[in-house]
C-alpha cells in the first residue's frame, strides 16, 4: 500500500476494512491494518501542513485595512443530542471569513483520549 493510496483513503473517508472489501472482490491481496496506518499517518502529516498553509492564506487575505477579521462560526457534535443526552465522543467548530467565504480556523475536539485509554486497560499511567 502506497502513500498515495492511504491519501486516497483519507479523502474519500473510507477506511482499511471497506478497502480490503474492494480489494477481495477484485481478486487483489488485502492491505493490513499496520500497514495502512503508517501510511495514512505519513499522509495525513503532510494534509495538515497543506491545511495550515491554505488557513493561513486565508486569513490573510480576509484581514481588512486595519488588521481585522470579521468571520462566522458553526460547530456540532458527530451525533446530535436531544437536550440531555450528547453521547458523541467527537466535535468539530470551523470559522468561515465573512468578506471571502474561506475557512479561516477550524478545531476538532474529543471526549476520549486513545494514550489515557490504553494506560488504564493496562494499568498503568499515561505518558
Amino acid at each position: 500500500m502506497n502513500t498515495k493510496l492511504a491519501t486516497a483513503l483519507v479523502h474519500s473517508g473510507t477506511g482499511v476494512t471497506q478497502l480490503n472489501s474492494i480489494l477481495g472482490c477484485l481478486n487483489i491481496p488485502n492491505v493490513t491494518h499496520s500497514l495502512a496506518g503508517r501510511r495514512l499517518k505519513e499522509s495525513g502529516k503532510a494534509i495538515e501542513e497543506v491545511a495550515l498553509e491554505s488557513l493561513q492564506e486565508a486569513l490573510e487575505e480576509e484581514k481588512d485595512s486595519d488588521g481585522e477579521v470579521e468571520v462566522s462560526v458553526d460547530g456540532g457534535w458527530q451525533k446530535r443530542g436531544c437536550g440531555r443526552a450528547y453521547d458523541s465522543l467527537s466535535g468539530h467548530c470551523t470559522m468561515i471569513g465573512c468578506k471571502t467565504g474561506k475557512v479561516v480556523g477550524y478545531a476538532v475536539r474529543s471526549k476520549g483520549c486513545r494514550i489515557c485509554e490504553a494506560s488504564e486497560v493496562k494499568g498503568q499511567c499515561p505518558g
